[in-house]
């Protein structure tokens, strides 16, 4: 019979001399099983050989057409990924993208020569080698494939997860530099794979004895997956212009390796917490009251003409931007308020009510843009003047107040403050950048108007639709960049929300304020449907807003809350200028200049 694992590759990979120690080695490992399976494989090309192998064991690969589609069908490109199994993991990674693409090759163990139908598929190297030395022959070999524009893929631990006291876990150790620097070099399409799952308790056990007795396990761990599930997912492929950002390669190691773990956050999500990630209305709770009716486009028309002229900022096309008040509204609060809960609820928020209407709707002012071709109302703002609120109705009248308390200290700002909240765009106008950008213009007319106004205060929310991982790494990366430590120190949420990250492959630390569009990439591979950081959010940090706070909102589907605090003075002047274009207004212009100097 044809052997894998010979009586000799035991004693040279374990160092054990006597032969008696090693037959009896072979039978505790249950290698034998492995070279009987091996005789019963067909050896033609590796593909078959591949399939043939998993069928007997009963092995299942679960990978979603998403992940196929992002494997590019031409083209250069290099595969990265975890080694949960040291050989399982490799062997899965061929059968996936030599389907597609026949002339892949992997770095893999040189143990796995042994298998004859794989040679041709095999860059070869030895784990127990120094691989930091860039001249060893697998990293010549792997330069070479690049350079000719064949697709390469590398584990690129360089050997298999193994426990981590120090991260209390089963992980993958330090990435390997040279793989690093041979990826950063190449400038081809990197493409994240994460495998699922995890070895025997006895394989760990091992391990912890010495390396080699692990690598004289592998062969024997291919067995005791029979019949299991493995889980792949694989990422979109992270372009040339990404890496490009990176100059350090312990950074860009870093963020490669977080682009893979963060693959694998979906399903853990799914394994502990059991949550729902499809973004629909049926995860918004069977108790929320049916949306009243929306009233006809005429009424809605005829009530925007009865505005008075004043409430008519400016227009730009076929949009009219107006600010007015409860009072002179009449019946369109009633139908903001509907398009609002209509709006929050299709991403998982809204207060469940047939409107969302409150009694801070009646006292604050309401920035919305008119359709006048369609006559559809685009979306809205609700603004407040803080030094308005504080005279008639103390810091109870902010909604913020809501949400969180603060210290007196705080109320100076308040009074100096614009409110915003209750912001949406309807769902038909969400891909015209007008629409935001108009919302913005007004509210920095409303805060250059009115003198006394320095700062913007107010919740932006992020839905319960994303996940636990994904609002705490948004709010790590906000601590670290865009948070104001010395009020915050004066807030407090009133429902905090709590979460300890679990895994620690995740790693933002080096993304520093400059960085937002990478972490958007790390959110989008964590959440399932592919959800991007909230794009207001985005607005306000490009604006240099500051985060003051976080709350859990129960009365809103228990999306999570960050309080924002942005000072007018801090706001690019360039950016207030190209806001301000359409603005023919002496005092406004007088501002500008006013803050220009200063």
């Amino acid at each position: 019979m044809e052997e894998l694992v010979s009586i000799e590759d035991i004693k040279q990979a374990t160092g054990i001399k006597r032969e008696k120690i090693a037959k009896l080695t072979q039978k505790t490992l249950k290698l034998g099983a492995i070279n009987e399976m091996y005789a019963q494989l067909p050896k033609s090309n590796p593909l078959e050989f591949i399939d043939s192998l998993l069928d007997l064991l009963g092995i299942h690969v679960e990978i979603s057409e998403e992940s196929l589609n992002n494997i590019p069908a031409e083209g250069g490109f290099i595969s990265i990924a975890n080694h949960p199994f040291g050989g399982l993991d490799g062997i899965i990674l061929l059968k996936i993208m030599l389907a597609k693409r026949p002339d892949f090759k992997v770095m893999a163990n040189k143990m796995l020569l042994k298998i004859d139908p794989l040679k041709e598929v095999i860059i070869p190297v030895n784990p127990f080698e120094n691989q930091e030395d860039p001249n060893f022959s697998g990293l010549r070999k792997t330069i070479e494939l690049i350079n000719e524009n064949i697709p390469v893929g590398f584990f690129p631990a360089g050997e298999v997860s193994s426990w981590h006291s120090d991260k209390r876990k089963i992980t993958d150790k330090p990435w390997n530099k040279s793989l690093i620097r041979i990826i950063h070099k190449a400038e081809k399409p990197v493409l994240p794979i994460y495998f699922d799952g995890q070895n025997s308790p006895l394989f760990y056990s091992l391990a912890m004895l010495h390396p080699l007795l692990q690598t004289a396990k592998l062969p024997s761990e291919l067995t005791n997956k029979k019949n299991k599930t493995i889980k792949v997912i694989i990422g979109k492929p992270i372009i040339k212009r990404e890496q490009q950002a990176f100059t350090n390669v312990e950074k860009f190691s870093k963020y490669l390796r977080t682009r893979t773990y963060c693959l694998g956050a979906s399903i853990n999500h799914q394994k502990f917490y059991k949550l729902k990630f499809e973004r629909k209305p049926t995860s918004i709770s069977t108790n929320f009251e049916a949306i009243e009716p929306f009233l006809p486009q005429e009424k809605v028309a005829e009530l925007v003409k009865q505005l008075p002229k004043s409430s008519l900022l400016f227009t730009s096309t076929k949009y009219h931007l107006y600010c007015a008040c409860a009072e002179d509204m009449g019946l369109l609060i009633d139908e903001i308020g509907k398009l609002r809960e209509y709006t929050f609820r299709a991403i998982g928020e809204g207060t469940g009510k047939s409107k969302d209407i409150d009694e801070f709707d009646l006292y604050y002012h309401h920035l919305f843009i008119w359709d006048a071709d369609e006559q559809q109302i685009v979306g809205s703002y609700r603004i407040g003047d803080g030094r308005d609120i504080s005279k008639q109705y103390g810091k109870h009248g902010f909604y913020v107040s809501t949400l969180f308390k603060w210290k007196e200290e705080f109320n100076d700002v308040l009074s100096q403050s614009v409110e915003l909240g209750r912001s949406f765009i309807q769902p038909a106008y969400q891909k015209t950048p007008q629409s935001l950008f108009m919302l913005w213009k007004g509210i920095l007319y409303f805060l250059l108007k009115n003198d006394h106004c320095r700062y913007l205060v107010g919740p932006v929310s992020i839905s319960n639709d994303y996940s636990k991982i994904s609002k705490s790494l948004i709010i790590k990366y906000i601590r670290r960049n865009y948070f104001n430590n010395f009020w915050a120190k004066n807030i407090k949420a009133r429902r905090k929300f709590r979460y300890r990250m679990r895994n620690s492959d995740i790693e933002i630390n080096d993304l520093d304020a400059n960085d937002l569009d990478k972490l958007d990439k790390i959110i989008e591979n964590v959440e399932p449907n592919h959800f991007k950081i909230p794009i207001l959010l985005k607005k306000y940090l490009k604006q240099n807003a500051k985060f003051i706070g976080f709350n859990l909102d129960p009365a809103f589907n228990n999306c999570l809350d960050g309080l924002i605090l942005l000072d007018l003075r801090e706001v690019d002047v360039d950016t207030v200028y190209a806001l301000s274009k359409e603005m023919n207004d002496e005092n406004i212009i007088a501002r500008i200049q006013n803050m220009q100097k200063n």
